[in-house]
């Protein structure tokens, strides 16, 4: 190996410690966090492979391990979340935690929203985003409620504002009840549509 190699290395491995360091900042987490979120990620993306098209029966087993901190709303968004203080600084009161009857709620979704069959379960939305959510549900890890909000210009149905795999998997796996979140500021319209058994009524 040449002696500029060899100088190389230390200087390569100190950017792209600068690089994580940078990502993890941006992503409101300390260097230790970040590289286990990016394995964890990674390692999950590889599963979720092997279950893109699958019949929810040849799906492994799902364990729906809701999590319904306050410190979590954040990441009922869709994607990754967002950081906590922008969280805080959009919706300072948090949101609001109900629980439906999966399929009273199914009734008043939008055409947007719902998945009609297995057919549409693959079809609609992202192939690898939903496998992705069966490889996190199937290892059991923690995941957050969809955030969910009447349907603009329609008074007779919701949405999905952000978690529609989270939903699809629950629907197609037969959960009979889950947990949503919904703004304070929707709380009465969203209310209106579809019967809501509120965390704090």
């Amino acid at each position: 190996m040449s002696s500029n190699m060899t100088m190389l290395q230390p200087k390569q491995k100190a950017l792209e410690e600068i690089i994580e360091e940078t990502l993890a900042f941006l992503r409101g987490e300390d260097l230790e966090t970040y590289r286990f979120n990016v394995e964890q990620c990674t390692r999950l993306s590889l599963e979720a492979k092997h279950y893109i098209d699958l019949q929810p029966a040849d799906w492994p087993q799902l364990t729906f391990n809701w999590d319904l901190s306050a410190e979590s709303q954040r990441f009922s968004l869709d994607g990754n979340g967002v950081k906590l203080p922008n969280f805080q600084l959009r919706y300072p009161e948090g949101f609001i935690l109900g629980w439906v009857d999966l399929k009273e709620f199914d009734d008043k979704l939008c055409h947007f929203s719902r998945r009609e069959g297995i057919q549409e379960l693959w079809e609609l939305g992202s192939k690898l985003k939903l496998a992705y959510v069966i490889a996190y549900l199937a290892n059991g890890l923690p995941i957050t409620p969809p955030l969910v909000m009447p349907e603009p210009g329609n008074n007779y149905e919701v949405r999905v504002q952000g978690g529609h795999h989270r939903y699809a998997a629950a629907k197609a796996t037969g959960l009979a009840v889950i947990p949503i979140y919904v703004e304070h500021c929707n709380r009465k319209e969203v209310t209106r549509i579809v019967p809501v058994h509120w965390n704090d009524s």
